[in-house]
């Protein structure tokens, strides 16, 4: 018996209706594509900015272990360490700084710090009577210090060719003048450097003008050492003593510590690498202006403007970042701020002093 429900048919087939299928026209399939092009076009920007918001987050948290690192290092020691530590030798008529000995850095005295003991303990001290010291392991130098490292970093924290390792933070030296002549054989003068000098005239000018002037602050501590990383000279006379939290007058929340530097576009970051001593530690001013370009553009060393040569001796002694619109600095209370590179020039400097007297907030 057939159910009442189910249907017969005879004689010809009946077509279904809507069981044909209509393929896209050429038209309706670039517009697929365009759509599917105008959504990966608004996509892309915020999936970059995402990475590089995530990469600015690791970076601030590296320099905010770096700046720990460091408090901790003066509750043992009482001081800060030395930006650079040289012999004064005559060289041609000139008295020039002797780097070439192994003598440490402001990074290396700070890995005991980070957990990097084992890594501190390769290096063996030199002195003054024995600067080569027999046992000390070499490979310290191709030792990656992941801390040390920003994401951002142009060759990811190793030189090519011999990876020796790399870092992305030094030491401030504060509105130190820059070198005229530049340090390296085959460097030429940039023309910005007697600029970037004359600003420390018309700081300590302004100071002087300041109604809260301060005269045993506003001359800088020192004039060639106004910030509070330095170049120790293990042949001055007298000698140079680190500085101590007691000196940096102006409050440790209020003076720049570290700040981001890119070995492509300074040389003594490049060839120094973290763990020797003229590695832009204690020579890193902030009379030059944040994210100055000296990155070498095509050849490097052969940039038609000496300013832009990683090589100058001036305008690549300045911090960096690859982070679009400024760099990160640490400050002596252990916060780390986002310095925007159209910062005033004046603000910038009195952060980069230890003892200049004058408020400044925070941009």
């Amino acid at each position: 018996m057939i159910s009442p429900a189910v249907a017969t048919f005879s004689g010809t087939c009946t077509k279904r209706v809507g069981s044909a299928r209509r393929a896209f026209t050429l038209v309706e399939l670039l517009v697929v594509i365009t759509i599917i092009g105008i959504l990966v076009g608004m996509l892309l920007p915020a999936v970059n900015y995402a990475r590089e918001a995530g990469r600015q987050a690791q970076c601030k948290t590296n320099l905010k272990n770096i700046a720990l690192a460091l408090q901790a290092y003066d509750q043992l020691q009482s001081s800060l360490p030395f930006g650079v530590l040289a012999n004064t030798v005559s060289r041609s008529g000139e008295n020039r700084w002797s780097v070439s000995t192994p003598r440490g850095s402001a990074l290396h005295a700070l890995l005991p710090f980070l957990d990097q003991r084992s890594v501190y303990e390769l290096f063996k001290f030199p002195n003054t009577t024995n600067p080569i010291v027999p046992g000390t392991d070499y490979n310290i130098y191709k030792h990656r210090i992941a801390v040390f490292v920003c994401p951002t970093d142009d060759y990811r924290g190793s030189r090519p060719g011999d990876n020796i390792a790399l870092h992305n933070y030094a030491a401030s030296a504060g509105p130190v003048k820059v070198g005229i002549k530049p340090h390296s054989k085959g460097g030429k003068e940039c023309s910005e450097a007697t600029k970037f000098n004359a600003g420390l005239d018309l700081l300590l000018s302004r100071l002087r003008a300041s109604p809260l002037y301060r005269p045993s602050g506003a001359e800088l501590r020192r004039r060639d050492d106004p910030g509070p990383f330095t170049v120790h000279e293990l042949s001055r006379s007298p000698v140079l003593n680190p500085v101590t939290v007691a000196m940096i007058r102006d409050g440790m929340t209020n003076t720049i510590m570290f700040g981001e530097v890119r070995p492509r576009c300074t040389q003594e970051v490049y060839w120094q690498g973290w763990s020797q001593t003229w590695n832009g530690c204690g020579i890193i001013s902030t009379l030059v202006p944040i994210n100055y370009d000296s990155c070498d553009p095509g050849v490097p060393g052969q940039a038609t403007d000496p300013c832009q040569s990683a090589n100058n001796g001036s305008a690549a002694l300045g911090f960096k970042s690859a982070h679009p619109g400024g760099a990160h600095f640490a400050m002596g209370d252990g916060s780390v701020h986002f310095f925007p590179q159209t910062i005033d020039a004046w603000v910038f400097n009195l952060l980069g002093t230890i003892d200049d007297g004058v408020p400044v907030n925070i941009p």
